[in-house]
């Protein structure tokens, strides 16, 4: 999981100078412009190296220059919250047919798709499908999954998420001393350890 969070550093090591600079500037929609250019160069590159088979697809999986494109879209969700540069028409528009469709379609492509696609277009495509559920959800409190995910449980939890990315796995190590139990008690004593830790 270090790739991950080494992918996460160095966007956030580039992208917080370069929104301190478009914020000082009022260049807010330069910034999202930008964010969707980023996202569009890196589709291009990752889907031409995946189409072209010089490059192991293991690269292309983990390699920040061919990994940022969600990032850029988690930031251009964040930016666009802040600033409702969105028209109105189209956010209503969008709402609940991006929950329902978004949902359908992440099941349906993570399921059916190959390998050559899910490098080549379908890290974006499930990149451009949770930023949109992300943005749907937090415009929209009364739809049910916003109602859901906006309840005070799982509001703690996304508190302390990236703590539980960083040590699932410890938890998961542990996962060894239960092989004899069931697996749903395997699955909540992992759980239990991965939260103490």
């Amino acid at each position: 999981h270090l790739w991950s969070i080494a992918v996460g550093a160095q966007f956030l090591a580039v992208w917080t100078v370069l929104l301190k600079w478009a914020l000082s500037r009022g260049a807010e929609r330069l910034a999202m412009l930008g964010l969707i250019l980023v996202t569009a160069l890196v589709l291009a590159l990752r889907f031409g190296l995946s189409q072209a088979g010089t490059v192991p697809e293991r690269y292309l999986y983990l390699s920040t220059e061919t990994r940022i494109d969600a990032l850029a879209l988690g930031a251009f969700v964040a930016l666009e919250l802040r600033s409702g540069m969105l028209a109105a028409w189209l956010v209503r528009a969008l709402l609940r047919p991006a929950v329902q469709l978004g949902l359908l379609a992440a099941l349906i492509g993570s399921f059916a798709a190959d390998s050559a696609y899910r490098i080549g277009l379908g890290l974006t495509v499930d990149a451009v499908i949770t930023a949109a559920l992300m943005y749907a959800v937090l415009r929209d409190t009364t739809h049910p999954v916003g109602k859901t995910l906006s309840s005070r449980p799982l509001r703690g939890l996304s508190v302390i998420s990236f703590s539980l990315f960083l040590w699932h796995l410890h938890g998961i190590a542990f996962d060894q001393f239960f092989v004899l139990m069931p697996f749903p008690v395997r699955v909540v004593a992992v759980l239990c350890i991965t939260l103490v830790m």
